[in-house]
């Protein structure tokens, strides 16, 4: 694979783009709109431009556009998206920042549509629904909502943003209990490519409602969710129990072992939730991390059963601060906006990250323990000779994800114990990113080969943690695909979001 010809086949970045500067076009436009909201539109060489470009949680998805939109209201935004698209103007959509891929929430020669000002939460206390804006992160919204006795399906790590999220599925810590973040989301106020605002629930468009749910929504721009809301145990002060728990390597083979368990029991407790982590760091497998979630709270001091043989496993767990730079997260009742910040330290902000996944179904402790041989072999030199840190999370998917009620275009009902299996990889130098993405696919290829030799391989791939040269929507099957292509069709009869927005997985391809 060579990276700059990949990038420019699939559409993203291709060499010379940009070149740090802007068409006439491009500037054109941001000078329209800059006369029009010259406190929303960003302009290069100034600190709140700086600010918002680099506002991405990966730098190597930091790109230079030629202005940045940051409308505050629906209507700025539906103006600014009119401008965009009758001038022909290429532009990029971003939420959090989130996404490691290239692209996907920003762009060269092109302008960056920012979400960030969008960040209202509005409670409905009588339809038991909140309204979710766009440019929110998860951290916020459960710092807003836990102290009041209730939280959503949302994201697992509190800088990810609402939107990304949302639109690619959404695994949350009530996954066994809801199902995917997307089948909580009761509607959506959309921003159409004609520049129309319009409310889409089940009842006022159903196919496009269902679009959304694991799409992308590479069709138009998402402004706000409705998410159904989840009441806290009363006893519990908006608290759960969880927290993560650091072991050395010794204590690898009885998390894996212990995490396949958990994964063929269904998993046997709905209110829990697991993700299990081994990492490299210098070259050495030498970290396990588990993150254990119980949605209602024990008895002091007690820990769920559930979550017992991994305790075991691991001991009583230590802090690799010496090599990470964060202490575990102590076990027991806790807001779920503090374990959820447990999932973003500090250290890797800004970092170069790329993410790659696969899934298989009902994996035993041999396979994970393959996972981890491919880990070592793939990423040694990147790591013991380049500085890179590596992760390998296991997340089990539970029973309810896959229940059959089509809420979703994900195409994975009736598919049972399911496993999320996907690479990280945190680096610092750009000159190494070819061999750092060369190294993910060929680590990826290896554990599908060998999952497809035990018949446990799945098509699908989640999106939210898909590198950018994968086929995330044919992975859901041709059907959803051909009902997302005629949503598209439908919705954007001109192909607007197929000219003028470059990033993000497609669907008509």
């Amino acid at each position: 694979m060579v990276l700059p010809g990949l990038l420019c086949g699939l559409g993203l970045l291709c060499p010379g783009q940009g070149g740090g500067g802007v068409s006439a076009s491009v500037a054109a436009t941001c000078k329209t709109l800059g006369t029009l909201y010259p406190a929303e539109v960003l302009l290069p060489n100034t600190k709140s431009y700086e600010t918002e470009t680099t506002a991405h949680w990966a730098s190597n998805a930091i790109l230079p556009p030629g202005c940045i939109l940051t409308p505050s209201t629906p209507k700025i935004a539906s103006t600014m998206l009119h401008h965009l698209t009758t001038t022909s103007t290429p532009f990029s959509i971003r939420s959090g920042g989130h996404s490691n891929n290239p692209s996907f929430s920003s762009i060269q020669n092109g302008i960056l549509l920012s979400l960030s000002s969008l960040r209202r939460i509005t409670l409905s206390p009588e339809t038991n629904t909140v309204l979710l804006d766009s440019g929110l992160r998860w951290g916020e919204v459960y710092s807003h909502l836990s102290p009041l006795g209730f939280t959503v399906a949302g994201g697992r790590a509190e800088s990810v943003g609402v939107g990304g999220l949302s639109l690619g599925g959404g695994i949350s810590f009530y996954a066994y209990t809801v199902g995917f973040g997307c089948d909580n989301i009761v509607g959506y106020l959309v921003l159409l490519p004609s520049s129309e605002i319009k409310e889409v629930t089940a009842t006022s468009d159903p196919e496009l409602f269902r679009a959304l749910k694991g799409s992308g929504g590479r069709f138009l721009v998402v402004l706000a969710f409705r998410y159904r809301l989840i009441q806290i145990d009363d006893q519990a002060e908006g608290k759960v129990w969880g927290g993560m728990t650091y072991s050395t390597g010794l204590s690898i083979p009885g998390v894996l072992r212990e995490t396949a368990r958990f994964n063929a029991a269904g998993p046997v407790d709905e209110d829990s939730h697991l993700i299990s982590t081994v990492g490299m760091v210098a070259g050495v497998v030498d970290i396990a991390l588990t993150i254990t979630v119980h949605t209602k709270l024990p008895g002091k001091g007690e820990t769920p059963e559930v979550f017992k043989p991994f305790r075991k496993a691991q001991g009583l767990g230590t802090t690799t601060s010496a090599l990470l730079g964060i202490p575990a997260k102590k076990l027991g009742p806790a807001r779920i906006e503090e374990i959820s910040d447990g999932q973003s330290p500090d250290f890797v902000y800004g970092k170069r990250q790329i993410m790659k996944q696969l899934t298989v179904s009902n994996p035993d402790e041999e396979y994970l323990s393959e996972c981890v041989k491919v880990m070592k072999k793939e990423f040694f030199g990147l790591s013991a000779g380049k500085g890179a840190m590596v992760t390998l999370s296991f997340i089990p998917l539970g029973k309810v994800i896959s229940k059959g009620r089509k809420q979703n275009v994900m195409g994975i009902e009736n598919r049972d114990r399911l496993m999320s299996v996907h690479f990280n990889v945190i680096w610092d130098k750009e000159r190494i990113d070819e061999e750092v993405y060369e190294a993910v696919d060929k680590a990826i290829g290896r554990l599908v080969e060998e999952a497809k030799g035990r018949g446990i391989w799945e098509r699908w791939v989640y999106m939210n943690y898909a590198m950018f040269d994968q086929d995330v929507i044919a992975s859901y099957g041709e059907e959803e695909r051909g009902f997302l292509r005629g949503v598209e069709r439908r919705v954007d009869p001109d192909g607007v979001w197929k000219r003028l927005v470059k990033g993000g997985f497609k669907i008509s391809e």
